[in-house]
C-alpha cells in the first residue's frame, strides 16, 4: 500500500512538473520572440549626452577624453561613465554650454590637492604625514568664470518655468485640449504636468497645423503674464519654496510657482 501511495505521488509530482516545464517553454518562447523583434527594430542613439569638463584651466586638461582615451588619474566610476557614454562624449574648449546645460556638477574636491611630507621626530624615526591644499586661487577663478554663464543658465531655466506653466493654462483652455491632456495622462502616467501638457499641444498642432501660429501666440502672450506675476509675487513663491523644503516636501521652483497662482 505504501509503495502505491509513493508511486502515485510521483505521477502527481511528475504531473506539475510537466505543467511547469509547458509554462516556462512558453515564456522562452515569448521572451525569444521579444528578443527578435528587437534585433528588428529600428536603432538610434540614446537620448544623453556626458559632457566632460570640469570648467577650470586645468580641469578640462585633465578630464581630456579624446578618443575615450582614459587618463590613469581618473577614478573608475568617471571611467565607467566613458565606457557607457560611448560616442554621446563631448568635450568642450569653451564655457559656452555651461548656460545651456541642465544639470551641471561641479567637483569642488578638484580644486584640493594632497601630498605627502617625509620628516624625522623627535625619536629620530622617519614619518609621513599628509597635507592637504586648496588651490583657493583656482577655485575663486573659476567661480567668476562661471558668474556670467550661470546667471543666463538661470534665466534660460525660469524663462522656461513661464512657458511651462503658459502651456498648461492654453492645455486646459478648451474641452478639446482638455480631454487629450487627459488622454496623454493616462498613455503617461509617470510624466510631469508640464511634459503631459508639451505633448498633447505638439500632437494637437500637428493634427491641426493652421492652428499652430494661433497657439503659439497663445502660449507666448499667456508666459508674459506669468512673468508678471512673478515679478509681482517673487518673494511669495520663494517662501513657499523655503516652508515646502523645512517640513520635507522637496517641491520644485514650478511647482511653488503653480501653488502662488492658487493662492
Amino acid at each position: 500500500k505504501s509503495f502505491h501511495l509513493a508511486l502515485e505521488s510521483l505521477r502527481d509530482a511528475q504531473v506539475l512538473l510537466d505543467k511547469f516545464i509547458g509554462r516556462g517553454g512558453r515564456v522562452l518562447r515569448a521572451v525569444d520572440q521579444v528578443e527578435e523583434e528587437a534585433a528588428k527594430a529600428d536603432r538610434v542613439s540614446p537620448g544623453f549626452s556626458v559632457l566632460m569638463q570640469r570648467p577650470s584651466l586645468t580641469g578640462s586638461e585633465r578630464f581630456k577624453t579624446n578618443e575615450l582615451e582614459e587618463k590613469p588619474e581618473q577614478e573608475e566610476p568617471l571611467r565607467e561613465l566613458v565606457r557607457q557614454g560611448g560616442d554621446n562624449v563631448y568635450m568642450s574648449p569653451t564655457l559656452d554650454w555651461v548656460a545651456e546645460a541642465t544639470d551641471i556638477i561641479e567637483a569642488v574636491p578638484l580644486f584640493i590637492s594632497e601630498r605627502t611630507i617625509t620628516e624625522r621626530g623627535s625619536n629620530g624615526q622617519v614619518q609621513h604625514r599628509t597635507v592637504f591644499e586648496v588651490d583657493q586661487d583656482g577655485l575663486e577663478l573659476t567661480v567668476r568664470q562661471l558668474a556670467g554663464p550661470f546667471a543666463e543658465n538661470i534665466a534660460r531655466t525660469v524663462q522656461s518655468e513661464f512657458l511651462s506653466l503658459a502651456r498648461e493654462v492654453v492645455a486646459s483652455s478648451s474641452s478639446d485640449l482638455r480631454k487629450r491632456v487627459e488622454d496623454e495622462k493616462m498613455a503617461r502616467p509617470h510624466s510631469p504636468p508640464d511634459e503631459t501638457c508639451r505633448v498633447a499641444l505638439q500632437k494637437y498642432c500637428r493634427e491641426e497645423p493652421k492652428l499652430e501660429e494661433s497657439i503659439r501666440h497663445q502660449i507666448a502672450s499667456v508666459a508674459v503674464s506669468v512673468e508678471a506675476f512673478y515679478q509681482r509675487s517673487a518673494e511669495v513663491v520663494e517662501s513657499l519654496i523655503e516652508d515646502h523644503w523645512r517640513h520635507q516636501r522637496f517641491v520644485s521652483h514650478v511647482d511653488a510657482l503653480r501653488e502662488a497662482f492658487s493662492l
